[in-house]
């Protein structure tokens, strides 16, 4: 399979053809009914670009390689191996980021509200302007009765279904202080003695997390999974490790064209109690420094290799963009006033991005304006999957920045991102045993992150 042509995947008949979910065990319907008792041999993840390749299936090629039961049994033993052959769809060459609104609920009883929600629109109108409502559509629009579930169920589980075919994917939560970003993403501060499990509250990053390792555990046995986790926050344009042990500085490094962090950890997790261990301490080392000061970078490196040593990695993405406002209503001074100022800058570089990404006739696209926007060069006009996660307050005072954060989404599902599945490398990207990071991570909490002083 390596080697056919296009042409030639597009030949291979539908009964032959992997339903999208490869969770459980190889389907006989995939085999054929004469051919119940031999198992498909899938040889390794093989990608076809170009615009005259217009078709993305999940192939199977059957093969003798004896009784199913029997190859089952023993584990696969070089015998079974998993492939993701994938060649874009039509639709994927110019695959638009999803815009998605959550509106929290409201604060104070009887406080005007300037947000009106109506299936997939939103409006929103200035009070006493005269003008009229400003309406915006979305692909799905939450208002502040969604629970936790029907965000997953909506954005997390598509995104983690994408990663499990084989692609990168990335949530962006974008939106002014206090309307709601970090309780999506994370959800409450865990506490540990808390039931993680079954807490309806739970983010969409636990959510996602646990998914993932149930897929893991699932897929049938030619296939080795690892899923490891990161955790990152950027601060006047510093990146800190959330998982090491003294919050250790890290880096942007370009890896392949691509940008990535350097000197982060990425630690293995292979149950739902190392996952949980891991991200109470995280999220309590993030819990440190203000939510509207920080952007918040949780990643999932999903890694496959099969029998013959072919590795597929791909990552899940979860943004926490820094939260939006105005410093007239911030009433920051001195140093703090200087920060927002920074603040400002960063979220400028992001709203500039996304304009010139949004604008056709734009060739040049200011990545490397920030350390966020480099990161995210791949979900932004890249080979990711993407959804734009806007939260919005529905206060009248809000109303400035609620408008303003719309705009930002409606302007995001404008940009064709190009998603690819990853190819097939010969090398696996080296990932810390839980064993050994929370033997580092014991050591402390690490000190308390403190601004840069900007001149």
């Amino acid at each position: 399979m390596a080697g056919c042509m296009p042409e030639e995947a597009a030949r291979i008949g539908e009964e032959e053809i992997l339903a999208a979910d490869l969770v459980t065990e190889a389907p006989s319907s995939a085999i054929g009914s004469e051919n119940a008792g031999r198992l498909t041999a899938l040889v390794q993840i093989w990608m076809a670009g170009g615009p005259d390749v217009l078709r993305q299936k999940l192939l199977m090629e059957t093969a003798e390689l004896g009784d199913r039961t029997s190859i089952a049994e023993s584990g696969g033993g070089g015998k079974i191996n998993v492939t993701l052959v994938s060649l874009p769809m039509e639709g994927d060459l110019a695959n638009p980021i999803r815009g998605v609104v959550r509106c929290r609920p409201c604060m104070g009883l009887g406080a005007e509200t300037c947000i009106s929600l109506d299936g997939a629109r939103c409006s929103i109108e200035r009070p006493g302007d005269g003008i009229g409502p400003k309406s915006f559509e979305f692909t799905a629009v939450f208002d502040g009765t969604a629970s936790q579930q029907q965000m997953y169920d909506d954005v997390g589980a598509e995104m983690v279904q994408h990663v499990l075919e084989g692609f990168s994917a990335t949530v962006m939560a974008y939106g002014q202080t206090g309307s709601g970003k970090r309780h999506s993403l994370f959800g409450p501060k865990p506490e540990p003695d808390a039931t993680f499990s079954e807490d309806g509250k739970l983010g969409l990053v636990p959510r996602a997390a646990k998914k993932l390792m149930q897929a893991a555990q699932s897929r049938v046995r030619g296939m080795r999974w690892q899923i490891a986790c990161s955790y990152v926050q950027i601060r006047n344009e510093q990146i800190f490790d959330l998982l090491s042990p003294q919050l250790r500085e890290c880096g942007v490094q370009d890896v392949q064209g691509k940008a990535d962090i350097k000197g982060c950890a990425e630690v293995e997790v292979t149950t739902k109690a190392e996952f949980k261990s891991l991200y109470t301490l995280a999220l309590s080392r993030s819990y440190i420094e203000p939510s509207n000061r920080t952007d918040l970078i949780f990643r999932f490196r999903v890694q496959t290799v099969d029998s013959l040593g072919c590795v597929v990695s791909r990552i899940l993405t979860f943004v926490k963009c820094k939260g939006s406002e105005r410093q007239s209503k911030a009433g920051a001074e001195g140093m703090r006033l200087r920060e927002g100022v920074q603040i400002g800058m960063s979220l400028s570089a992001l709203g500039n991005v996304i304009s010139s990404l949004a604008d056709r006739r734009c060739r040049f696209i200011p990545y490397r304006d920030s350390k966020l926007t480099r990161l995210l060069e791949d979900s932004l006009g890249g080979p990711a999957k993407t959804v734009f996660l806007a939260h919005i307050s529905p206060e009248s005072c809000c109303c400035e920045e609620s408008l303003s954060t719309l705009r930002y989404a409606n302007r995001a599902a404008t940009i064709g991102n190009r998603p690819l599945a990853m190819n097939c490398e010969k090398h696996e990207i080296a990932l810390l045993p839980f064993q050994e990071w929370l033997a580092s991570a014991e050591q402390g909490p690490g000190p308390e992150i403190s601004p840069a002083p900007q001149r």
